[in-house]
């Protein structure tokens, strides 16, 4: 859809969306990074009664350095969020 908007002139991003794109694919990475990390310290436990609880563990700390790094990092400011509140 884009590339259709883009060829007929409809959209054309700018330069603060390309830094925002950069910037949130460093946070992916940063996430990814540290899962990577993670995953490598974690005891293989293979079926083991700890499995789903480390694998919550890790998605919910995924998910808490992900949030971080956009944050720091800029890619998402708290006035994005204001603007995707619903409003009755």
């Amino acid at each position: 859809m884009l590339l259709a908007l883009r060829a007929r002139g409809l959209w054309r991003p700018d330069a603060r969306l390309f830094a925002r794109l950069i910037r949130g694919a460093a946070a992916s990475l940063l996430m990814a990074a540290a899962l990577f990390a993670a995953k490598q310290t974690l005891p293989h436990v293979g079926g083991g009664p700890l499995r789903v609880p480390l694998l919550a563990g890790l998605c919910l700390g995924g998910f808490a350095i992900y949030t971080a790094a956009v944050f720091a990092l800029r890619a998402v400011t708290p006035g994005d969020l204001g603007t995707l509140r619903l409003r009755a």
